[in-house]
């Protein structure tokens, strides 16, 4: 017999599901829907939906949704931060491990629409504390970290951007740079090679959007920060997926960098499925 069981989320939608007697208000009806309701995220165990929203759902009165959320609170199965609002559940991720590096790179993209809070950066180092503690995947949770440790990081934003993992790992070249006596260059000019920057480059003069180059999209930076975030992204594969799904729905957009790294960012995750 199978240890695990796969729930679609859909369930709680279905018309059928919904004709039926609902869940009576108790902590196991609140238990089971917090592991597999339709707020739950690819994060496994970390979601953003406050108290109210909940007892909506759920269609129960608001204080007794709280009688139901104090059970699971005295026996520590969840915490909550409803001004966030912000929910964490501790163990999810022991029984929800990552299948592959992608998955593992998506969770640390996942983490940076989080809203920030205390309870935000207490699972921040829960997930890391996981990764060295397996050693599976903890280069890819760790790949792109300055040498930081998670404790350290403010609690107002136990995170790390990409413009922060730029940042970083200058200061860190400059400070060895200082101690060696020897300069080096900024990554973007090292990283990106002179064909890699030719295809992209290319890229740009060939398509009927991006032309422009006063969009942002001709700063080295700017893709060096992309392929650190997606480093298991075909790029010349996805821009020409971009430019073909932007000739055939005819729309526009405000910042063309933005659309782009929200284009990478789903790409991942189709991946990672």
């Amino acid at each position: 017999m199978s240890r695990y069981k796969r729930v679609s989320v859909h369930l709680w939608g279905d018309e059928k599901f919904r004709a039926l007697s609902p869940l009576p208000p108790s902590g196991q009806s609140l238990w089971l829907y917090l592991l597999c309701g339709p707020q739950t995220t690819g994060l496994p165990g970390v979601f953003s939906i406050g108290e109210a929203a909940l007892a909506e759902r759920l269609g129960w009165p608001l204080e007794t949704f709280r009688l139901c959320w104090a059970e699971i609170s005295a026996q520590k199965l969840a915490k909550a931060d409803f001004k966030a609002p912000l929910i964490l559940l501790p163990k999810a991720l022991n029984h929800n491990p990552p299948a592959s590096q992608n998955v593992v790179m998506f969770w640390r993209s996942e983490f940076e629409v989080l809203p920030d809070c205390e309870l935000k950066g207490e699972a921040f180092s829960l997930f890391s504390q996981y990764f060295k503690a397996s050693k599976t995947f903890a280069k890819f949770w760790f790949k792109t970290l300055p040498k930081v440790l998670p404790k350290t990081l403010p609690k107002t934003k136990p995170y790390i951007t990409i413009e922060g993992i730029i940042e970083g790992r200058d200061r860190e070249k400059e400070k060895e740079g200082r101690a060696t006596g020897r300069t080096t260059e900024p990554p973007p000019t090292t990283i990106i090679t002179p064909s890699l920057w030719g295809m992209i480059e290319s890229w740009l003069d060939r398509s009927q959007h991006f032309q422009a180059s006063g969009n942002g999209l001709r700063d080295k930076r700017w893709w060096y920060a992309q392929m650190e975030a997606f480093p298991e992204l075909d790029f010349d594969a996805e821009l020409r997926k971009a430019d073909a799904w932007l000739a055939s729905s005819r729309r526009r957009y405000q910042s063309w960098p933005r659309f782009l790294h929200g284009w990478f960012n789903r790409a991942r995750a189709v991946a990672s499925t």
